[in-house]
Protein backbone atom coordinates (compact mmCIF):
# COMPACT_ATOMS: atom_id res chain seq x y z
CA UNK A 1 0.00 0.00 0.00
CA UNK A 2 2.87 2.46 0.97
CA UNK A 3 4.48 1.89 -2.36
CA UNK A 4 1.57 3.09 -4.30
CA UNK A 5 0.75 6.27 -2.17
CA UNK A 6 4.38 6.81 -2.96
CA UNK A 7 3.87 6.37 -6.65
CA UNK A 8 0.81 8.71 -6.31
CA UNK A 9 2.93 11.55 -4.60
CA UNK A 10 5.54 11.08 -6.84
CA UNK A 11 3.08 11.62 -10.22
CA UNK A 12 1.22 14.78 -7.70
CA UNK A 13 4.44 16.27 -7.35
CA UNK A 14 5.42 15.75 -11.17
CA UNK A 15 1.82 17.26 -12.35
CA UNK A 16 2.82 20.14 -9.79
CA UNK A 17 6.13 20.41 -11.32
CA UNK A 18 4.67 20.73 -14.64
CA UNK A 19 1.91 23.75 -13.56
CA UNK A 20 5.55 26.00 -11.95
CA UNK A 21 7.34 25.65 -15.50
CA UNK A 22 4.20 26.58 -17.81
CA UNK A 23 3.61 29.71 -18.61
CA UNK A 24 0.85 31.67 -17.98
CA UNK A 25 -0.33 32.14 -21.29
CA UNK A 26 -0.38 28.39 -22.02
CA UNK A 27 -2.00 27.67 -18.71
CA UNK A 28 -5.09 29.75 -20.00
CA UNK A 29 -5.26 27.78 -23.56
CA UNK A 30 -5.22 24.97 -21.80
CA UNK A 31 -7.87 25.92 -19.35
CA UNK A 32 -10.13 26.60 -22.28
CA UNK A 33 -9.42 23.03 -23.67
CA UNK A 34 -10.58 21.83 -20.53
CA UNK A 35 -13.45 23.90 -20.17
CA UNK A 36 -14.44 22.81 -23.62
CA UNK A 37 -14.36 19.31 -22.76
CA UNK A 38 -16.04 19.54 -19.18
CA UNK A 39 -18.86 21.65 -20.05
CA UNK A 40 -19.36 20.11 -23.71
CA UNK A 41 -17.71 16.69 -23.93
CA UNK A 42 -18.54 15.55 -20.60
CA UNK A 43 -21.18 17.89 -20.02
CA UNK A 44 -20.44 18.09 -16.16
CA UNK A 45 -23.07 19.17 -13.71
CA UNK A 46 -25.07 20.78 -16.72
CA UNK A 47 -28.21 20.35 -15.76
CA UNK A 48 -27.43 21.65 -11.64
CA UNK A 49 -25.88 24.87 -13.66
CA UNK A 50 -28.98 25.81 -16.23
CA UNK A 51 -31.45 25.14 -12.72
CA UNK A 52 -29.02 27.74 -10.63
CA UNK A 53 -29.13 30.00 -13.34
CA UNK A 54 -32.43 30.04 -14.13
CA UNK A 55 -32.90 30.43 -10.60
CA UNK A 56 -30.87 33.11 -9.78
CA UNK A 57 -31.58 34.92 -13.22
CA UNK A 58 -35.28 34.60 -13.70
CA UNK A 59 -35.18 37.91 -15.63
CA UNK A 60 -32.86 36.72 -18.39
CA UNK A 61 -33.15 34.73 -21.54
CA UNK A 62 -31.89 31.65 -22.48
CA UNK A 63 -29.02 32.76 -24.50
CA UNK A 64 -27.41 34.86 -21.78
CA UNK A 65 -28.00 32.36 -19.28
CA UNK A 66 -25.88 30.24 -21.82
CA UNK A 67 -23.36 32.95 -22.20
CA UNK A 68 -22.98 33.19 -18.33
CA UNK A 69 -22.85 29.34 -18.23
CA UNK A 70 -19.96 29.30 -20.71
CA UNK A 71 -18.15 31.48 -18.90
CA UNK A 72 -18.19 30.08 -15.26
CA UNK A 73 -16.86 26.90 -16.84
CA UNK A 74 -14.07 28.54 -18.01
CA UNK A 75 -13.49 30.57 -14.92
CA UNK A 76 -13.96 27.66 -12.94
CA UNK A 77 -10.82 25.73 -14.57
CA UNK A 78 -8.90 28.70 -14.84
CA UNK A 79 -9.15 28.91 -10.90
CA UNK A 80 -8.37 25.42 -10.81
CA UNK A 81 -5.43 25.60 -12.66
CA UNK A 82 -3.65 29.34 -11.20
CA UNK A 83 -4.20 26.96 -8.03
CA UNK A 84 -2.00 24.04 -9.01
CA UNK A 85 0.37 27.02 -10.61
CA UNK A 86 0.09 28.75 -7.09
CA UNK A 87 1.71 25.83 -5.44
CA UNK A 88 5.10 26.56 -6.15
CA UNK A 89 4.60 29.79 -7.69
CA UNK A 90 6.76 32.71 -5.17
CA UNK A 91 4.58 34.67 -3.29
CA UNK A 92 6.51 37.44 -4.86
CA UNK A 93 5.95 37.31 -8.25
CA UNK A 94 1.85 35.95 -7.57
CA UNK A 95 1.65 39.71 -5.71
CA UNK A 96 1.99 41.26 -8.87
CA UNK A 97 -1.38 39.50 -10.22
CA UNK A 98 -3.14 40.58 -7.05
CA UNK A 99 -4.55 43.89 -5.74
CA UNK A 100 -5.66 45.00 -2.31
CA UNK A 101 -8.30 47.85 -2.58
CA UNK A 102 -8.23 48.64 1.14
CA UNK A 103 -5.70 47.80 3.94
CA UNK A 104 -6.33 50.42 7.12
CA UNK A 105 -8.65 48.34 8.59
CA UNK A 106 -6.22 45.39 8.94
CA UNK A 107 -3.04 48.04 9.84
CA UNK A 108 -5.44 49.42 12.37
CA UNK A 109 -6.64 46.48 13.80
CA UNK A 110 -3.30 44.57 13.85
CA UNK A 111 -2.07 48.64 15.56
CA UNK A 112 -4.94 47.73 17.90
CA UNK A 113 -3.36 44.08 19.15
CA UNK A 114 -6.89 42.74 17.53
CA UNK A 115 -7.18 39.90 15.28
CA UNK A 116 -9.60 39.81 12.89
CA UNK A 117 -11.60 36.95 10.70
CA UNK A 118 -11.47 37.08 7.08
CA UNK A 119 -13.98 35.55 4.96
CA UNK A 120 -13.81 35.71 1.15
CA UNK A 121 -15.99 34.41 -1.65
CA UNK A 122 -15.12 32.78 -4.74
CA UNK A 123 -14.69 35.31 -6.95
CA UNK A 124 -11.31 35.41 -8.04
CA UNK A 125 -8.34 33.20 -6.96
CA UNK A 126 -8.48 33.61 -3.31
CA UNK A 127 -5.88 30.74 -2.97
CA UNK A 128 -3.23 33.44 -4.11
CA UNK A 129 -4.66 36.02 -1.71
CA UNK A 130 -3.87 33.53 1.23
CA UNK A 131 -0.27 33.26 -0.11
CA UNK A 132 0.37 36.91 -0.76
CA UNK A 133 -1.45 38.42 2.01
CA UNK A 134 1.75 37.70 4.49
CA UNK A 135 3.68 40.02 2.07
CA UNK A 136 0.84 42.58 2.46
CA UNK A 137 0.97 43.11 6.30
CA UNK A 138 2.11 42.55 9.90
CA UNK A 139 -0.86 39.84 10.63
CA UNK A 140 -0.23 35.93 11.06
CA UNK A 141 -2.63 34.26 9.43
CA UNK A 142 -3.99 30.58 8.77
CA UNK A 143 -6.23 29.71 6.27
Amino acid sequence: MKFFQYIAYLLYRLVIFGYRITPFWLLYIQSDIVAFLIFRVFRYRVKVVDKNLEMCFPEKSKEERDQIKKKYYTHMVDLFLESLKGYTYPAEKLKKRIEYDDLSIPERLYAEGKSMIVATGHHGNWEWATQTVILEHKHRFAA
